[in-house]
């Protein structure tokens, strides 16, 4: 949320099921997802389609995650 506020656009929530994705990932450390708009919410289909400027934002929030990124904050207890 704070990496889409600094990209000028207002955070969403969205609950999903989806955490398959990360599954492998979550025993070892903290995971995080970022959604892109399908069109038509068709996803997980040879059929899915994105808009440019929706990847373009993905791209430019996963840079700013990274430059942000704080190891220190996702310790675990």
């Amino acid at each position: 949320a704070e990496g889409i506020a600094r990209l000028g656009l207002q955070p969403l929530s969205l609950p999903s099921g989806a955490g398959h994705d990360g599954l492998a990932l979550a025993g070892l450390c903290p995971i995080g997802m970022v959604f892109v708009r399908c069109a038509g919410g068709l996803s997980h289909s040879p059929a899915e389609s994105v808009a440019e400027a929706d990847v373009d934002t993905a791209v430019r929030l996963l840079v700013d995650v990274l430059r942000h990124l704080r190891p220190e904050a996702l310790a675990r207890s």
